[in-house]
C-alpha cells in the first residue's frame, strides 16, 4: 500500500455526503483507500508490466495444477497461478 500511496495511485477514503443514512466511526478501524484519479488506477498501476488481454469472453475455467481458460473463439490460455475476473454492473 505504501508504494501506491507514494506513487499517487491511491489516497485515504473520505466520505462527504449530503445525507447521512448511517454513520460509522472508522477512526477505530483500518484506513480505507480509493484509487486516484479513478478506482481502476490501482489495477492499471499494478498491471503496468503485465501482458493484459481485454474484451475477451471466457467460456470455461479449469483448475488443475494451474488455471486454464478457454475463450468463446476456442483459444486456450493456460498455466496461471491466479485468475482475476470482473464484470460490468449491467451484466450482474
Amino acid at each position: 500500500m505504501q508504494v501506491l500511496l507514494h506513487d499517487g495511485m491511491q489516497t485515504m477514503l473520505n466520505w462527504i455526503e449530503n445525507k447521512i443514512i448511517k454513520y460509522k466511526d472508522w477512526a477505530k478501524e483500518e484506513p480505507r483507500y480509493v484509487g486516484v484519479p479513478r478506482m481502476n488506477s490501482i489495477n492499471k498501476y499494478l498491471a503496468r508490466n503485465l501482458k493484459i488481454k481485454v474484451n475477451t469472453k471466457i467460456k470455461k475455467l479449469e483448475k488443475g495444477a494451474s488455471w486454464s481458460l478457454l475463450d468463446d473463439e476456442g483459444n486456450k490460455y493456460s498455466e496461471f497461478d491466479w485468475v482475476i475476473t470482473a464484470s460490468s454492473s449491467s451484466s450482474c
